[in-house]
């Protein structure tokens, strides 16, 4: 019943993730499907937690993407999976050209090398003295601006880590009143609606 949709215009290809735990390819133009992956878990039989997917990234020929438990990288031609990370998250990946920056709700940040899925560093946020999930609330986005991870909270907070090591180097209260969207960047700005239904543009 739910979907995660994801075009490579270049070749004329979409896929899309179910609910069920499966991954389609199929030429737009055409209808023909290309190729069907379905994710299992162990030895259980069941779905990868696809029902909390995050969304797909597509970048250099792979897909990206989280379950509830895992992390995936997926060849976007053939369907294999190039590697499988036991990390789980709703929130979408930063993916750059040699890197993946995953991060959970509760704090949990990862550098993963994107070639080989191999965990560079991880950070717990919350375990720094002056920033905490009561203060803050939540993670809700991830984004890589000037080569620093951004992350905004539930409370309306913008969090600055280091991408080399995962150390905060900034954080502010954003929004008094927190955020009701993730937000948009454009042409060097970030669009944010606040949970009283303002629009809030940042430099």
């Amino acid at each position: 019943k739910e979907t995660n949709i994801v075009l490579d215009k270049d070749n004329n290809t979409s896929y899309f993730l179910t609910s069920g735990g499966q991954l389609y390819s199929i030429d737009y133009l055409t209808k023909n499907l290309k190729w069907i992956k379905t994710l299992i878990v162990g030895s259980s039989g069941q779905g990868a937690g696809i029902f909390f997917s995050s969304p797909m990234v597509l970048s250099n020929n792979k897909i990206f993407f989280s379950s509830s438990i895992s992390t995936f990288s997926i060849n976007k031609t053939n369907g294999l999976i190039n590697w499988e990370l036991p990390f789980g998250t709703n929130i979408r990946p930063v993916v750059t050209e040699n890197y993946i920056f995953l991060a959970s709700k509760n704090g949990f940040f990862l550098s993963v090398n994107a070639k080989t899925g191999n965990v560079i560093w991880s950070k717990n946020l919350f375990n720094n003295k002056k920033i905490k999930i009561k203060k803050t609330g939540n993670i809700v986005s991830l984004f890589l601006i000037s080569n620093k991870i951004m992350a905004t909270t539930s409370k309306g907070y913008f969090l600055f880590l280091d991408y080399r090591n995962g150390e905060v180097s900034s954080y502010t209260k954003a929004a008094s009143a927190g955020f009701f969207s993730r937000p948009s960047i454009v042409d060097g700005k970030i669009y944010l609606i606040d949970s009283k239904m303002r629009l809030l543009i940042y430099q």
